[in-house]
């Protein structure tokens, strides 16, 4: 058990990212790239760029939306949460994975127009927190995921004590997924709810004291995989719809006239959206390996062995019935001595 734990969390071990893009003007105006925004009435828009994920994730590029599985898999098409592979035939199975990001030494990393090598671009000040666990039973499975991205802009004046402080902005995705295999799992639905969570709070510690602003958006996602026994391609596809924040604001902050939420120098976004996305993808398996192999439970790939014990069994009790029947057909004052003798035998 040990080991099946070490070898899911090492397989799992995910390096994923969520990447914010510029804010977009909602109700108010703001000024040219670069100057300071002075008005609440924006939005920031979280756009996934490139792919940053597992290894496998990563060679796969699109066609991972057709071969999605485990934790991994999840955030690429939700049908992976129900997808059984054969490697373990327990009736059950489950998933654990840690994920975490940093922004990285060159390269534009928020597709900010920067040239590539600026380290300008990059900022030490934001980090991604994906922890996830599935588990499954038989065909069906279930699992939720935490997409978390944590921003912390220093030396911002905290209004209740007119001393500096750290502004952190967390924007957290639950996803909530279930999934089942039809058909012998050569169908695969899966799909769930997505909860997304806008935090903004001033402190020096990574945890908050309370919330100067916080609000929640709902949403959902569905994916298929089509993976036929035995043939050599499968189909998956993906669609996560938008989301955006509004639903339950709250926090110890009040609005100005104008309906800014300010902070110090910093007026907060009123709403973050995270844009709908979708994919299809596609897979043709070449070479020797079995293709698309279907989930064996334990008992099916014993029951051979299985029935030929009980065969066995039934056939050494009835030897001992015939010999027994024909021990005391035979009489005599040890009839009895005779019979324990075969039954112990």
């Amino acid at each position: 058990m040990a080991k099946k734990i070490f070898t899911k969390i090492a397989t799992s071990w995910l390096i994923w990212v969520a990447l914010p893009s510029g804010p977009a003007p909602a109700l108010g105006q703001l000024g040219p790239d670069g100057s300071p925004i002075t008005t609440s009435n924006y939005t920031v828009d979280l756009t996934r760029g490139v792919v940053i994920s597992s290894s496998r994730v990563i060679g796969l590029s699109g066609a991972a939306t057709s071969l999605a599985q485990g934790v991994e898999g999840g955030l690429q098409n939700p049908a992976a949460v129900a997808y059984r592979g054969p490697q373990w035939p327990d009736w059950y199975d489950y998933w654990l994975a840690l994920g975490s990001t940093f922004p990285f030494q060159s390269g534009d990393f928020y597709n900010s127009g920067r040239v590539a090598g600026d380290t300008r671009a990059f900022s030490d000040d934001t980090f991604f927190l994906i922890p996830g666990a599935y588990f499954q039973m038989w065909n069906l499975g279930i699992g939720l995921t935490i997409d978390s991205q944590f921003i912390r802009l220093k030396g911002v004046i905290n209004p209740a004590t007119m001393e500096q402080e750290t502004l952190r902005l967390r924007f957290t995705t639950f996803h909530i997924q279930a999934g089942y295999g039809f058909f012998d799992g050569q169908l695969i639905i899966g799909g769930g709810l997505r909860i997304f969570r806008q935090r903004a709070f001033q402190s020096n510690r990574i945890v908050s004291d309370g919330d100067v602003y916080k609000t929640l958006g709902l949403g959902a996602e569905v994916g298929v995989i089509l993976r036929p026994h035995h043939k050599r391609w499968s189909l998956g596809a993906a669609l996560f719809p938008t989301i955006s924040t509004g639903v339950g604001t709250k926090g110890n902050i009040t609005p100005d006239p104008d309906g800014n939420i300010v902070v110090g120098d910093f007026f907060l976004p009123r709403s973050t959206k995270i844009p709908t996305t979708g994919s299809v993808g596609f897979s043709y398996q070449f070479g020797p390996r079995p293709p698309n192999p279907p989930w064996v439970s334990a008992g099916a790939l014993a029951a051979d062995d299985l029935e030929r014990l009980k065969r066995r069994k039934q056939a050494a009790k009835e030897r001992e019935q015939e010999e027994i029947a024909a021990v005391r057909a035979r009489g005599g004052p040890d009839v009895e001595i005779c019979v324990r003798a075969v039954e112990q035998r």
